[in-house]
C-alpha cells in the first residue's frame, strides 16, 4: 500500500504550475535574450542564468505560497523524519550515482556532461552569483515544479506514473537544450546521469511527507557540487 502525502496541491496551483513549467522552458529564455537585445546589453551567461533562476524562484513562491505554508507545517511537526529522509535519500543518490559512473565509463570513456561543463564555466567566471543561484534559488523552484506539480497531484491517483513523469522530466529538462550536440549514446548517458537525483528526491518527498525534504536534499547536492567546483578552481 502506497504512503499518502499529507498535503495535496490545489487544482489551481497545479494548473498554474504546468503553465509556469511550459513558460520557463519554452518562452522565458527567448524573452530574456530579446529584452537584453532591445536594451543593447550583452550580459554574461552567468548573469542571464541568474536572472532566469530568480524569475522562476519568485514565480514559484507566489504561485505555491499556500501549498508551501501547509508543507512547512508538516515539516515543523516532524523534523526528525525530514532529516532522516534527507540522509537516507542522499545515500541512495550517492550509491546510484557511483554505480552509474562506472557504467558510463564502460560505455563511453570519453563522455562528459555538457550541462555540467556549462555550469562549471559560469561558476568559474562568477562564483558568488552561481553559488546563490544553484544553492538558494534553484532547489525550491525546481522541487515545487518537479515534486510538487509533476508528482504530488498525480501521485494521489497514479503513483507509478507520478514517479515516471517526475524523474524522467527532471532528467530531460537538464539536457534538452543540448539536443544536437550529443551523439545518441551521449544524450542517453547524459539523461541517465540525472536519474539518481530524481529518484532520491522523490523518495525523500514520499518518506518525509513534505516538499521541504527534497528541497533540503536538492540544496545539499548543489552545495556539495559548488564546493567541489570551488576547490578545483
Amino acid at each position: 500500500m502506497k504512503k499518502k502525502l499529507p498535503v495535496i496541491m490545489r487544482q489551481k496551483e497545479f494548473e498554474y504550475g504546468i503553465g509556469l513549467l511550459i513558460f520557463q522552458q519554452v518562452f522565458l529564455p527567448a524573452i530574456l535574450v530579446f529584452l537584453f537585445s532591445l536594451l543593447s546589453l550583452t550580459p554574461a551567461a552567468a548573469e542571464l542564468n541568474g536572472l532566469y533562476f530568480f524569475i522562476n524562484f519568485i514565480s514559484a513562491l507566489i504561485i505555491f505560497r499556500n501549498f508551501l505554508w501547509e508543507e512547512l507545517g508538516e515539516a515543523v511537526e516532524k523534523p526528525n523524519l525530514v532529516f532522516s529522509s534527507v540522509a537516507i535519500a542522499f545515500g541512495i543518490y550517492y550509491i546510484l550515482s557511483s554505480y552509474l559512473v562506472y557504467l558510463i565509463q564502460w560505455l563511453d570513456p570519453e563522455f562528459f556532461n555538457l550541462n555540467d561543463a556549462s555550469i562549471g564555466a559560469m561558476t568559474e567566471s562568477q562564483f558568488a552569483l552561481m553559488a546563490v543561484s544553484t544553492v538558494l534559488l534553484v532547489p525550491p523552484a525546481e522541487e515545487l515544479l518537479f515534486r510538487g506539480v509533476l508528482f504530488n497531484k498525480i501521485y494521489e491517483k497514479k503513483p507509478v506514473l507520478a514517479w515516471i513523469l517526475s524523474v524522467t522530466l527532471f532528467s530531460l529538462v537538464h539536457i534538452v537544450g543540448y539536443i544536437g550536440e550529443y551523439s545518441p549514446l551521449g544524450f542517453l548517458l547524459a539523461f541517465l546521469q540525472y536519474l539518481p537525483a530524481g529518484i532520491a528526491l522523490c523518495f525523500a518527498y514520499v518518506r518525509a511527507g513534505t516538499i521541504f525534504a527534497p528541497i533540503l536534499l536538492h540544496t545539499a547536492i548543489n552545495t556539495i557540487a559548488i564546493i567541489l567546483e570551488f576547490t578545483m578552481r
